[in-house]
């Protein structure tokens, strides 16, 4: 379902007209100290996770899991071409992290009442929420839309390119 609320927010990223690189004069941070397009040295010490269609995901090695009176289970951090794309954590108190994001975000833009996902967009950020009942656990993405934009271009031109050599 998490895949369905994801596809249906990020059609909409190309009917979003987008503000030029780097945050602007009153820009909110995305997480924490951090905006969209801060490189990697910004998060200090760090290990690397792993890489996935050129998106390197980070962990901070003196990572708080603090976040008010939640805890976070793990925080992720993606780069993409040196850039801060995406923020991910898991917390175990699920309608607490909801409620949350619905304190910050407003009413979701979309959601499911059976299983609890939902969708918020900002002006430069897509949020994710998702409920995932066999673990018991919230899992939150906030991405930035325009380096999601510039990536999947990225991603549809190396599509062609590997197409093509076959």
């Amino acid at each position: 379902m998490r895949k369905v609320v994801f596809a249906v927010v990020l059609s909409c990223l190309f009917s979003v007209s987008v503000i030029a690189s780097g945050p602007a004069p009153n820009a909110q941070p995305a997480f924490r100290d951090l905006y969209w397009g801060d490189p990697v040295d910004k998060l200090g010490p760090v290990q690397l996770i792993r890489e996935i269609d050129g998106v390197e995901m980070y962990r901070r090695q003196d990572e708080d899991l603090n976040l008010g009176s939640l805890r976070a289970l793990n925080i992720y951090y993606g780069f993409w071409d040196g850039r801060l794309m995406t923020i991910m954590f898991s917390t175990t108190d699920v309608r607490r992290t909801y409620d949350v994001l619905v304190a910050k975000y407003g009413e979701p833009l979309t959601s499911n009442p059976i299983i609890k996902d939902a969708g918020w967009m900002t002006n430069d950020t897509i949020v994710s929420f998702e409920e995932d009942i066999v673990r018991n656990r919230a899992n939150v993405i906030l991405a930035s839309i325009k380096i999601m934009e510039e990536h999947e271009a990225w991603r549809a031109e190396q599509l062609k390119k590997d197409a093509a050599s076959w």
